[in-house]
């Protein structure tokens, strides 16, 4: 999990992306922050049971703080991850979402 400074209000995600990207398990959203912080949404939708909706939650952002260790974005990142993402292995994801935020490096 990341820490509670790391993560983005409800208010940061409500404003408008400037940029959208899909990758293998999902949708990334870039919006201007004017520190590196993140952000993950499963909706209802993807899984009815909260347990699922949080593991799924905790994976990704696992996934996320290992990125934001390595790299210092000076933009906020909101994850909307599909239903694939539990089910995969955590190395997929983490590889995937890695190369979805560093090749669509946002200057």
């Amino acid at each position: 999990m990341l820490p509670r400074g790391s993560r983005m209000d409800k208010t940061a995600m409500q404003s408008r992306p400037f940029l959208q990207r899909k990758f293998s398990f999902g949708t990334i959203k870039f919006f201007k922050t004017k520190t590196s912080r993140a952000g993950v949404v499963v909706s209802k939708k993807i899984y009815t049971s909260a347990v699922q909706r949080n593991r799924l939650r905790r994976r990704v952002y696992t996934a996320i703080r290992e990125f934001l260790l390595t790299h210092k974005p000076q933009y906020g990142i909101v994850v909307y991850p599909t239903k694939e993402a539990l089910t995969a292995k955590f190395s997929e994801v983490k590889e995937s979402l890695n190369s979805a935020l560093t090749n669509e490096s946002v200057r």
